[in-house]
């Protein structure tokens, strides 16, 4: 039987063992040993899992992922997200739609300091929206406006999406950390858009000008303050060449950890809270991780990769449309899967014949992002719809994916223009010599 063969077989496998319900990870595990076991024996096959455990473990890059979603926990715990929508809203608050700008504006600051979109979505489901529905905000702008946001923090950078990319396809994190940062602004950029055009088009209370004294601004600029200085910190020191990304995160994981204590914030509880929060996220991740790595190996020795390019040659297809093709199938499975999943298992296949068409590795890991965000806000299986609609009181999913439908638009929007512009993603990459 040829090897590739056996390698689809095995992919058919994995779809399998995911519909009966199987945890991901250990799906990613169980096919991958199967696959190899089948090519090259069952003991070639277990050395391969033992080889990829003890590599894992012992992984430089890995202890990122427990010091950023440590400090999402802890920051979110400590209320300082709550206290960061209300402190830029009190500056833009006059902008019509002005909560919900400043809802999406806290969700990109919220993602320079975290990579966490579960705990921005509790974040802003708890702090935004009961504060636009008080003005009497509708759906569109409360609802959509929080799931918006808490989508960004999977692209600005510090960002887990980018770190377990980077482990997945061996890239330098720190690339890509700085690749993600322009377009999340432009991303930015176009969600506020979204909100002023329907904040116009719809008038009525969204164009009540909010009045706050410059006492009660200037006294939110403390929180906006301690928010910039943990992005400098995790992003600066990145950028100017400090620190390694491993490190940049630790450091950031102890800037909030210190924010926490002297802003007064601590607890027993939170902090306990915080911690076992991360763990357990932590090693579902590792879980995944190490599931991946295996599947991947499976791949390499199928030499699927491999094979689809040679067909792909033989049949002349042309690299824009292989990437349309590949971003549809990114997009289709973000409609089903969680984000991490969906990366572990097709960015093993798809990134390198990518990068053998001639598109630069930063653009297809930003593009990849962006695609899969748009499948979170996508009907009918959106995951973010799910998680905001039941955080939000009285929000139900119908309604929540109408609401995120202008936001999905300008996130399509950003993709285009990210695709035929890809000097977005470079510029800053170039500019730094990475």
């Amino acid at each position: 039987m040829e090897p590739h063969t056996v390698g689809f077989m095995c992919i058919s496998f994995l779809i399998l063992l995911l519909l009966s319900g199987m945890r991901i990870g250990f799906a990613l595990l169980f096919s991958g040993i199967v696959g190899i076991a089948l090519m090259k024996g069952i003991w070639s096959s277990l050395s391969s899992v033992a080889v990829i455990l003890i590599t894992q473990s012992q992984s430089y890059l890995l202890i990122m992922i427990p010091c950023f979603l440590f400090m999402a926990s802890i920051l979110t715990e400590s209320g300082l997200v709550s206290e960061l929508f209300s402190a830029i809203e009190k500056w833009i608050g006059r902008l019509p739609g002005g909560l919900a700008i400043a809802t999406i504006i806290a969700g990109t600051a919220f993602g320079a300091v975290s990579g966490s979109t579960l705990a921005a979505a509790a974040a802003f489901a708890k702090a935004a929206t009961p504060a636009m529905r008080k003005y009497g905000y509708d759906d569109v702008l409360s609802v959509g406006s929080v799931a918006a946001a808490s989508n960004m923090s999977f692209l600005i950078p510090p960002s887990i999406f980018f770190v377990i990319y980077g482990i997945i396809v061996e890239m330098s994190i720190g690339k890509l950390f700085i690749a993600g940062i322009l377009p999340g602004l432009l991303l930015m950029l176009l969600l506020i858009g979204v909100v002023l055009l329907y904040a116009l088009k719809t008038k009525g209370s969204v164009l009540l000008h909010l009045s706050y004294t410059w006492k009660e601004r200037l006294l939110g600029l403390k929180v906006i303050g301690v928010i910039g200085v943990i992005a400098f910190v995790v992003l600066g020191s990145i950028y100017l060449g400090v620190c390694t990304p491993t490190e940049s995160a630790a450091l950031g994981s102890l800037g909030s950890l210190v924010a926490f204590i002297l802003l007064k914030k601590a607890n027993w509880d939170s902090f306990t809270k915080s911690v076992n929060e991360t763990l357990k996220t932590t090693g579902m991740l590792f879980i995944l991780l190490i599931g991946a790595q295996v599947f991947s190996s499976m791949l390499t020795v199928s030499e699927i990769p491999l094979w689809i390019m040679e067909n792909l040659a033989h049949g002349k297809a042309s690299p824009v449309m292989f990437l349309l093709l590949v971003m549809s199938i990114y997009l289709i499975f973000g409609c089903f899967f969680e984000i991490v999943s969906i990366i572990i298992i097709f960015a093993p296949i798809f990134h390198p014949l990518l990068t053998k068409y001639g598109f630069a590795p930063e653009v297809i890991a930003v593009m990849t992002c962006i695609v899969v965000l748009t499948g979170q806000l996508t009907p009918p299986f959106g995951l973010m719809i799910y998680t905001v609609a039941g955080l939000v009181p009285g929000a139900s999913v119908p309604a929540t994916f109408k609401a995120t439908l202008p936001y999905l638009i300008a996130t399509i929007v950003c993709l285009v223009i990210v695709g035929t512009c890809p000097e977005i993603v470079l510029f800053l990459s170039k500019r730094i010599g990475l």
